[in-house]
């Protein structure tokens, strides 16, 4: 059928003859991208921006997320991202870095959710992740990305010649923003 013509290179649509149109869609896309970005931002996890994420299971009580952010905001803890697993009986939340004085803010907060929740003190999780972290692991990325893109301009640079590797990098480099 036509799918096996087209896999095997049998295909009448003019790519070539079209590529004013592909340029414009590539191009509306990026704009449409960074219109996106520029409206609604990048949402940063605590991995990025450090903070302290806190896992309850086997929850016993009834609760939404609204009485988890409300009994957080009673200790303090301002800003938090909640959400509930599907079954009702845990949830992760996402806050800034809990202040750490010998950890007593941090055993406040578990005695309250461990008490809204129903759940022993165990069953609650908690990571802190600090900003200095994120930010090391996010600088590692950047250079190890820029390395190996070095290294595959090189490569087919010599391999095939220098404008395929740039006509490679771009469209990766397009793919990466639409994504």
């Amino acid at each position: 059928g036509r799918l096996a013509r087209f896999m095997g290179g049998e295909s009448h649509i003019d790519f070539i003859g079209r590529s004013r149109m592909w340029l414009i869609l590539a191009v509306a896309s990026l704009v449409i991208c960074a219109l996106a970005v520029g409206i609604r931002g990048l949402n940063f996890g605590i991995d990025f921006t450090g903070g302290t994420s806190i896992i309850i299971e086997d929850a016993s009580a009834s609760f939404t997320a609204d009485d988890l952010r409300d009994a957080l905001g009673g200790l303090g803890v301002g800003e938090a991202s909640v959400q509930l697993t599907t079954d009702g009986a845990g949830a992760l939340i996402s806050t800034t870095a809990l202040d750490e004085v010998a950890g007593v803010q941090q055993r406040e907060v578990i005695g309250a959710l461990a008490e809204l929740t129903g759940t022993d003190r165990e069953r609650i999780e908690v990571s802190s992740i600090g900003q200095r972290w994120g930010q090391e692991i996010s600088r590692q990325a950047v250079e190890g990305l820029i390395v190996f893109l070095l290294l595959v301009t090189v490569y087919i640079s010599i391999r095939f010649e220098w404008r395929m590797a740039i006509a490679a990098l771009l469209t990766l480099l397009h793919d990466v923003a639409v994504t």
